[in-house]
């Protein structure tokens, strides 16, 4: 039997149709070598029945877990589950274009890369319409950790494709309350932290989905802007990276700012 080279891990919470959206995409995948990992923060759906729906289409396992009302913890609880080689990261909103893995494992496994990327569409709704967007990313440069803090967040989350060994090496994504919706972030800079082989793949590979709605609020944004702050500040002190040299960087979320 091959080794398994990609797990993808998918956290969801009380989504089953959009769960069905996002599995119908893996069925769809022309690189067939992945599991995957579903891991439901205690959803009262019928979020399992989907995902037996798919038990014959795809190497899937699912994990039923005490709600945490985030999907840090699931999350973690994935990859810590994952057999693969890489860890995909995928939003049980969120589906990808069909040529998704295959692209992010050619060039993983053809360069000296640990971490891709790539722009996708963001779709939001109203009662009556779609509206389809390119949420572009852009080319980090090095060194990435500092372009990180300065220039903000360039990465969405269900884009990624990271090694494991170097998740294994960074741990587990922070689960405090105050960082849900900006833990992502968080783990870009800490990924950054150890390695500055970070690649965007130039193509749009697939669909974020807002709804009519977001996870944030203003309140919410300036607690996710402090504790970004106090993690970043400790990785600063940990690599030794001093204010001068980021030139007076910041970081941004929504309408809100904090310098350094």
């Amino acid at each position: 039997m091959k080794d398994i080279i990609v797990s993808i891990v998918i956290p969801t919470y009380n989504r089953a149709n959009d769960l069905r959206r996002c599995l119908f995409s893996l069925v769809s995948q022309t690189y067939r070598n992945f599991e995957v990992i579903v891991c439901d923060d205690g959803s009262t759906d019928d979020s399992e029945v989907v995902v037996k729906e798919f038990q014959f289409s795809l190497k899937i396992n699912y994990y039923h877990l005490k709600n945490f009302g985030g999907p840090s913890r699931p999350r973690n609880f994935g990859i810590q589950k994952a057999k693969g080689k890489y860890i995909a990261l995928l939003d049980s909103d969120d589906w990808w274009a069909p040529k998704k893995l295959e692209m992010s494992v050619s060039i993983l496994e053809s360069k000296n890369i640990d971490l891709v990327y790539h722009d996708l569409y963001k779709i939001s709704s109203t009662s009556q319409f779609l509206f389809w967007k390119k949420e572009k990313t852009r080319i980090l440069k090095s060194p990435v950790l500092r372009d990180l803090i300065v220039n903000g967040n360039a990465i969405n989350n269900s884009s990624v494709v990271v090694r494991k060994s170097v998740l294994d090496v960074v741990g587990s994504l922070d689960e405090t309350p105050d960082l849900i919706a900006g833990e992502d972030y968080d783990y870009w800079l800490r990924i950054a932290k150890i390695t500055d082989r970070f690649y965007r793949i130039p193509r749009t590979l697939g669909y974020y989905w807002t709804g009519g709605g977001n996870l944030t609020n203003p309140k919410r944004s300036l607690n996710i802007l402090r504790t970004l702050q106090k993690n970043i500040s400790q990785i600063l002190t940990d690599i030794s990276l001093t204010k001068v040299k980021l030139r007076g960087g910041f970081i941004k979320l929504d309408s809100w700012s904090i310098y350094l």
